[in-house]
């Protein structure tokens, strides 16, 4: 279950209803399963989502564990939280959005001692940000509407966790 406090939940709450219609069709995109309740022998990867919209954070963490099954999401709308984390925790992987007051994506993953693999999900458009990402190793996926943006976002954290889709090695 999706860790995170505040008022926005109700809103997670609402989301869950959605991805649980979702969830009990087998539909599959890429390597991300829509498919509820099936299990995996290994544990779940830790994902730690970082964006200072506290409702947004907790929704794309919530819509990561209900459309992949291998995948269990945390959130913190403080950089420096995450970058505390990062250090004292397991992520295997980090979702941050770029634009933030305290400390843009880029900057936090600099920040980062760990080189924990990162995805930028974020509205930002730009040339030169996108290839700053891809320079330092990550992926980039714009923000959008729609539930398909986060299946594209679990099969870019898969992919940047370097391991097939579906096992855990």
């Amino acid at each position: 279950m999706v860790t995170g406090r505040g008022p926005y939940f109700q809103r997670v709450n609402t989301l869950r209803t959605v991805y649980a219609d979702a969830a009990s069709t087998t539909a599959r995109s890429g390597c991300v399963r829509v498919e509820s309740g099936s299990s995996d022998a290994g544990a779940p990867y830790d994902v730690l989502v970082v964006d200072d919209n506290h409702a947004l954070a907790a929704v794309v963490a919530e819509s990561l564990e209900h459309i992949d099954n291998e995948l269990r999401a945390s959130y913190t709308t403080e950089p420096g939280e995450a970058l505390a984390q990062l250090r004292q925790d397991r992520i295997d992987c980090l979702v941050t959005d770029y634009e933030m007051p305290e400390l843009d994506g880029l900057a936090l993953v600099d920040r980062d001692e760990t080189d924990t693999p990162f995805v930028v999900f974020t509205q930002r458009r730009d040339e030169g940000v996108t290839r700053a990402i891809v320079d330092r190793g990550g992926a980039y996926l714009p923000k959008g509407a729609g539930r398909e943006q986060y299946r594209r976002l679990a099969t870019l954290v898969h992919e940047q966790l370097g391991r097939d889709c579906g096992s855990k090695q």
